[in-house]
């Protein structure tokens, strides 16, 4: 097409594209005033450039829609520059104009981003028809464009709402984990607790349990769910129910109770329930929730300390009958050791003419004989409060429980029928005599209240062989209630009692064991229920002789146990010091008397070394007998020793008797008895002074 042919088409119609910016590029300035008038006489905005650095301007500043480009740009080439100009503009839609091109020019320019060609010369219906199709497909891109720009906006706005949903169901997803572990942590909270807990609705059925309701009650949580509440507390009109428990609720906000409940396998346990109202959303209203806490062991725990308390409190009860004991003991030995003494004295006296004073001399022996009973009653006393020191003794045991019968009947109901049962050539045994004593009054007390409407008791001895040794075996037999297997297994156990509170101790039959196990025997029961119980205590038999006894032959051989030395007597009983000061001094010793030991310090300090022997009670006031030993000895008196009393338990052991190189004699002694430890001690003391001078 030429010059004049493009000229000639301004009058056609215009097109009216959304947007009609065109860029012609052609170095030939005809054709593009031609094209410029064509197109602009179409109603499209044209811009012109000759060469590329121009072209590449009018891109940068109008944004052509559509470029028509000369293939050949003088010296430069077509394509380079379009290829140059879509760098700018990418969207830009190029048409290449030539008249020479080539197949693989062609093709280059379609490679390189060309949308097509328009061969020269023009024709102008042609042209415009390319150029409308150039801005049919710059619409179609654009609306593609839009499209795409729509899409792609959609896809950004419901990117950005999924990842708000993302979001929203993550947070969902978290705030139910959250949840589930805040469950399962109060769960494991509520499962830990020791106590049952248990939320009730308002029917009284069981919506919660905690683990716990297992241990305490024997229901899984899983089972008791659903079940009434009233299946877990007995059926007591005084606990009340889940109708006490609620109201009490409903008053206060929370009750406290302690009722009886009931385990799976029916067995009934002592519980304490915290009741208290939950108010919840969930169908049903209001729950009662309450902690159950099974009491068993606290009770049980009670009951043993009430039960040690009680015990402690007998103890104690015994300590102190004890203590008195040997209170009334001391003052009543000493009173015996007067009687005793002076009694000796007296007959002593008439020995020497006994003719027309047999009856006194009877009548002084009775005295004698009754202060040795009252002695042994002493001693008997002593030994139920334990504060007696052992005295083993080869002890005939028939003839100890003759001496025992009128005692033990004493002790009996008029309803009871007693008797002994002795057999004769009896061996004999080796044992405190009033520890033995003490465990034949526990057997009997034992058996007296076994008997409450009366009945048979009886004291059997006998003996028998076993292997190579000999036995002797003492029985208590009654025909009172009984024991079953039960009481029987434990009916040595201190402080077990059958009987109610405040009707004995629990500790007779125990201390009767524990004695009779030091002494080398035993001590067995049998009975049966109904029918009575036998005691049966053995001891093993001894060849040993009895103990000698005091006698008028004893009496005469008083002038040789006489002596000359000095002797120091502090004894705080005046009745006491006047005897035994008689007693020394007629035996021809230098008595120096003391009625306390500060009195005793001042005489031994002005005696100086002429005492060789202290005698002394034990306890007195502000210092007792072993403090006077140590005292005198600390000054420098090489002095021996003897103790005198009748109760030196608390203050005086055999230990400390032995540390102290000293002598014990018990209250109430005889005349003799003084004078046969004075001399031996005596004696003994000037053997060792010779042996230490023959050494020298």
């Amino acid at each position: 097409m030429h010059v004049s042919e493009v000229s000639e088409t301004r009058g056609s119609s215009a097109l009216r594209p959304e947007h009609n910016g065109v860029l012609l590029v052609d170095d030939e300035g005809d054709l593009l005033l031609a094209l410029s008038d064509l197109l602009e006489g179409r109603g499209y905005c044209v811009s012109t450039a000759s060469d590329g650095e121009m072209a590449r301007t009018r891109v940068l500043s109008e944004r052509p829609a559509v470029a028509l480009i000369d293939i050949r740009l003088g010296a430069r080439d077509g394509i380079r520059e379009m290829v140059e100009l879509r760098k700018l503009q990418p969207n830009l839609l190029c048409m290449m104009m030539t008249a020479y091109a080539d197949t693989d020019t062609a093709v280059r320019a379609v490679r390189e981003g060309a949308y097509g060609f328009l061969r020269k010369p023009f024709d102008p219906p042609e042209l415009l028809a390319s150029i409308e199709r150039c801005f049919d497909r710059v619409r179609l891109e654009g609306e593609k464009q839009a499209a795409q720009d729509a899409l792609r906006a959609r896809n950004l706005e419901l990117e950005e709402l999924n990842a708000q949903l993302q979001a929203s169901v993550s947070e969902a997803l978290q705030a139910r984990q959250a949840m589930a572990a805040l469950r399962r942590r109060e769960r494991a909270i509520l499962d830990a607790s020791r106590d049952a807990i248990i939320c009730v609705d308002g029917k009284g059925d069981v919506k919660f349990a905690s683990q716990s309701t297992e241990r305490i009650f024997g229901w899984p949580p899983t089972e008791l769910v659903d079940r009434p509440v009233d299946a877990l507390l007995a059926k007591d009109a005084d606990a009340g129910g889940l109708e006490v428990l609620a109201r009490a609720a409903e008053q206060t906000g929370k009750a406290i109770f302690e009722i009886e409940a009931i385990r799976r396998d029916g067995t009934a346990f002592p519980c304490e329930v915290v009741v208290s109202q939950a108010n919840t959303d969930v169908e049903g209203g209001e729950l009662l929730v309450g902690t159950f806490r099974d009491k068993t062991a606290q009770r049980q725990a009670q009951q043993e300390k009430d039960t040690l308390a009680g015990q402690l409190l007998q103890a104690q009860k015994m300590e102190a009958l004890g203590q008195l004991a040997g209170g009334i003991a001391h003052d009543f030995n000493n009173l015996l050791t007067v009687v005793t003494g002076n009694a000796d004295e007296v007959l002593e006296v008439l020995s020497e003419d006994p003719s027309g004073n047999e009856e006194l001399i009877a009548s002084l022996n009775d005295i004698a004989g009754a202060a040795a009973r009252a002695s042994e009653l002493t001693s008997q006393l002593l030994a139920f409060g334990r504060q007696q020191r052992l005295r083993v003794e080869s002890l005939d045991v028939n003839a100890r429980l003759r001496d025992l019968e009128r005692m033990l009947r004493r002790t009996l109901s008029e309803n009871i029928q007693f008797s002994l049962d002795l057999t004769s050539e009896l061996g004999r045994v080796e044992v405190d005599p009033g520890q033995f004593d003490q465990v034949i009054m526990n057997l009997v007390i034992n058996a007296r209240d076994a008997m409450p409407q009366g009945g048979e008791l009886t004291v059997k001895t006998g003996a028998f062989e076993s292997g190579a040794h000999s036995w002797v075996r003492v029985q208590v037999q009654d025909t009172g209630c009984g024991m079953d297997s039960a009481v029987r297994d434990r009916i040595f156990e201190p402080f077990f009692s059958t009987k109610g509170p405040g009707h004995g101790t629990g500790l007779g039959l125990s201390t009767a064991y524990g004695i009779v196990d030091q002494a080398g025997g035993s001590l067995t029961v049998e009975s049966t229920p109904s029918v009575g119980s036998t005691f049966s205590l053995i001891l093993p038999a001894t060849a040993a002789q009895a103990a000698r006894v005091e006698n008028e032959a004893e009496r005469k051989a008083i002038p040789q146990l006489r002596g000359t030395e000095t002797i120091l007597l502090c004894e705080d009983d005046g009745s006491v010091r006047e005897l035994t000061a008689r007693v020394l001094s007629k035996a021809g010793y230098d008595v120096l008397v003391a009625s306390r030991p500060e009195v005793a310090l001042e005489l031994a300090a002005q005696a100086g070394s002429r005492i060789v022997l202290l005698v002394t009670d034990v306890i007195m006031p502000r210092m007792n007998g072993l403090e006077l030993v140590n005292a005198l000895r600390t000054k420098g008196h090489h002095l021996e020793a003897l103790f005198i009393s009748g109760y030196a338990a608390p203050v005086l052991e055999q230990e400390q008797i032995r540390a102290a190189r000293a002598s014990f004699l018990r209250k109430p002694f005889t005349s003799h008895e003084l004078l046969s430890n004075v001399r031996e001690i005596l004696d003994r003391r000037a053997v060792a002074a010779a042996r230490a001078e023959d050494r020298g």
